[in-house]
């Protein structure tokens, strides 16, 4: 079961509505934040669920997060696993884009399922 650990966040103004977000990778832009895509250095992981611009978003950057994960083409996720986010903002397994962090529970092939991952800062 996943689970969340002393966890740092920040609050940034969401870009959209990002209720159905909660628990995806995410970045800051200059139109403010929005889901990650493939392999980009993210900002941190959305805690909440805002529902429209400009509303204060918060988000874990540091510490251990739920962080939704799906284990396709870049095969399962182990734990000690190194993830990346995927162009819809979940975690995959690492293979050449900016780290997430560090997987602290399993994500087994063809699944897409909410696991534990220590933040980088």
């Amino acid at each position: 079961m996943a689970y969340e650990e002393i966890l740092q966040c920040i609050s940034i103004p969401a870009s959209a509505d990002l209720s159905a977000d909660q628990f995806k990778c995410v970045v800051n832009s200059t139109a403010g934040l929005a889901v990650a895509g493939a392999g980009v250095a993210v900002t941190g992981v959305l805690q909440d669920n805002p529902d429209t611009a400009g509303q204060a978003a918060c988000v874990g950057v540091y510490g251990v997060s739920k962080l939704y994960a799906t284990a396709g083409a870049g095969g399962a996720i182990a734990p000690g696993d190194a993830v990346e986010s995927s162009t819809a903002g979940l975690a995959i397994v690492q293979s050449t884009g900016a780290v997430v962090g560090t997987a602290q529970e399993a994500c087994p092939s063809g699944e897409t399922k909410v696991i534990s991952v220590l933040l980088k800062a």
